[in-house]
């Protein structure tokens, strides 16, 4: 959670402010509509911006070699296989061909290798022989929706107003001010162009997302 910067109920008063000041009386039509605009300008820019980062850790079971992953996760960054000993390895991503040729050519369990991730499925290869051991997934995770008047997005303060932005543009589209709405996505377009840049941003934040295990 962010310090500072603006709340979600501070983010829907200035784009009802905004939008009553730009469209007069057609305002009451996307009054209600609001916070599910600021939500969905929210979950646009932290996708964009990549920023919500987390782990989640499994506890692999002998002879088992498919696992659920939340549909949370959205990229993978790194997978590290933990033995009993504390030893720690890099699991190393195949393709599906690559996962399906492998699995007809020998499938005698052992220390996994490999991994692919298919839909909310992660498989290891080749199948564990053991029990015990951990593996932890480095992910870009989708931050849960924006709900309570206090809630602030995770990313650094400077950024909110963008939120505010995109939604207007949001809102401009669905008025039917299309020119204007362009002109807004492409504002916020050229500055996430700047910000991704930034080390901040390469780095990320854990954002609003817990670390999933058993």
């Amino acid at each position: 959670m962010a310090s500072g910067g603006y709340t979600y109920i501070q983010m829907q008063k200035l784009v009802r402010l905004a939008v009553r000041r730009g469209h007069g009386e057609d305002a009451r039509y996307v009054d209600d509509l609001v916070p599910y605009f600021v939500n969905d300008a929210y979950l646009e820019l932290d996708r964009k911006l990549r920023w919500t980062r987390c782990t989640y850790t499994l506890t692999l079971a002998q002879s088992d070699n498919e696992y659920d992953i939340p549909s949370s996760v959205r990229e993978y960054l790194a997978v590290l296989l933990t033995d009993e000993d504390g030893n720690v390895k890099r699991l190393e991503a195949l393709s599906l061909d690559e996962w399906i040729d492998r699995r007809a050519q020998r499938d005698a369990e052992s220390e996994p290798n490999f991994y692919i991730q298919h839909g909310d499925r992660f498989y290891l290869y080749p199948t564990p022989d053991t029990s015990g051991e951990t593996v932890t997934i480095y992910v870009v995770g989708e931050p849960p929706a924006l709900s309570d008047d206090s809630d602030k997005p995770g990313f650094p303060v400077h950024l909110h107003q963008l939120i505010v932005t995109m939604a207007l543009a949001h809102i401009d589209r669905h008025l039917g001010n299309v020119e204007l709405a362009t002109q807004q996505e492409a504002y916020v377009e050229m500055k996430i162009g700047r910000e991704v840049k930034d080390a901040a941003m390469k780095r990320g934040g854990s954002g609003r997302v817990k670390t999933f295990g058993p």
